[in-house]
């Protein structure tokens, strides 16, 4: 009997990338390595909150949001985004309202602070 966990596959297959020597965060960098790079960058140009604001700000309009001011008018449809020093919320608003419910998502930017 084996006491791996379901979906826990640590076969010779999964850890084809691993060389002699390798530890299990080495392998794991090989498969993960896009999005522990990302990670990396965001944290980089994150040192305070501010600049966690910001950077998620960016990282939103590149990815085809629209940034509001605060007080604007906040349109019908479409991805906006609204930031303010340390705080940013986002949201997507697209034709008839969804069959499944809404989903919220939240996250601090000044714990832990990364300066």
């Amino acid at each position: 009997m084996s006491d791996d966990l379901p979906g826990d596959d640590t076969s010779a297959d999964a850890t084809s990338t691993a060389r002699a020597g390798d530890s299990p965060a080495d392998a794991s960098a090989d498969r993960d390595g896009p999005a522990v790079d990302d990670l990396c960058r965001f944290i980089e140009a994150s040192p305070s909150p501010y600049h966690a604001a910001s950077e998620a700000t960016r990282r939103l309009t590149d990815a085809g949001f629209t940034e509001l001011s605060l007080g604007e008018a906040i349109p019908a449809e479409g991805d906006v985004v609204l930031r303010h020093e340390g705080f940013v919320l986002a949201w997507s608003r697209r034709g008839q309202a969804p069959a499944t419910p809404m989903r919220l998502v939240g996250a601090h930017t000044d714990s832990p602070n990364l300066r």
